[in-house]
């Protein structure tokens, strides 16, 4: 056992086997290998989720911080943070969610941010923008979420008895088919779809697929057609960028058809 690494209670493992935890006190940082601590960050304030970004240079972290308030009265501002590792400080902080934050996780590139309450929602952050859009409420707090490989499907765990409601122009996958998984996709739209389809191409032909007849883009007349040639390369590859590319395409249909 790595001394010290019971601390946790929350724990992330990157991709060169650097394991970072995070408690009350601070973030510390092991090289797996030799088991040495090589960095300890401290602050104040809770974070209950760690998260590496890919290239080791930043963690994503929820973050709750407590500040003195009139009398007795303790003032909490809920945050997720991007840390800049090198430095130890924080690169990025988006505000505005009313209640502490259980989870938050990168996007594949990193431009989003999907998190989860205590009070039942779910958010996309744009880190680009800084905008915070919920996406998902539920009567129940939300303990797992998660993006699909190519990022166009967010899966939601909820309670089996929870009562969900979508914002608008997030379309459901489920529709209460598997008990306890709600999976959407976040404002499908267009430019979305036509960004996933060159990637397609390129990624199915690199794992020795190739996509006769499929466009590199596409337009709203051309959906139906699309679709059905989606659901045929799904069931001939299970490729899981034409699975994102044929579920944004499906949505995009039931907005047109709404």
């Amino acid at each position: 056992m790595i001394d010290g690494a019971e601390d946790g209670p929350v724990y992330d493992i990157s991709v060169s086997g650097k394991l970072v935890s995070s408690n009350g006190g601070g973030i510390r940082i092991w090289d797996l290998n030799t088991q040495e601590m090589i960095q300890r960050i401290r602050f104040a304030g809770l974070r209950p989720t760690i998260e590496w970004s890919v290239d080791e240079t930043r963690l994503l972290v929820a973050y709750t911080r407590t500040d003195p308030g009139v009398g007795d009265e303790i003032v909490y501002t809920h945050s997720i943070q991007i840390m800049d590792v090198a430095s130890g400080t924080v690169a990025q902080e988006f505000f505005g969610f009313p209640v502490a934050l259980h989870l938050a996780t990168w996007n594949t590139d990193e431009t989003l941010i999907l998190s989860t309450d205590f009070d039942g929602a779910v958010y996309i952050t744009d880190t680009h923008t800084g905008e915070t859009t919920p996406i998902l409420e539920s009567d129940v707090p939300i303990f797992s979420a998660d993006w699909s490989p190519y990022g166009a499907q967010v899966a939601v765990g909820v309670a089996l008895d929870a009562s969900v409601r979508l914002s608008e122009n997030v379309i459901s996958r489920t529709e209460g088919a598997i008990p306890g998984l709600k999976i959407v996709v976040p404002f499908p739209s267009v430019n979305q779809l036509n960004t996933l389809l060159p990637i397609c191409h390129e990624d199915a032909a690199a794992d020795g697929f190739v996509l006769d007849g499929l466009p590199d883009s596409a337009e709203m007349s051309q959906l139906p057609e699309l679709v059905n040639m989606l659901t045929q390369l799904v069931d001939e590859t299970r490729h899981p960028c034409l699975v994102d590319a044929l579920a944004v395409t499906e949505a995009l249909t039931a907005v047109s058809a709404s």
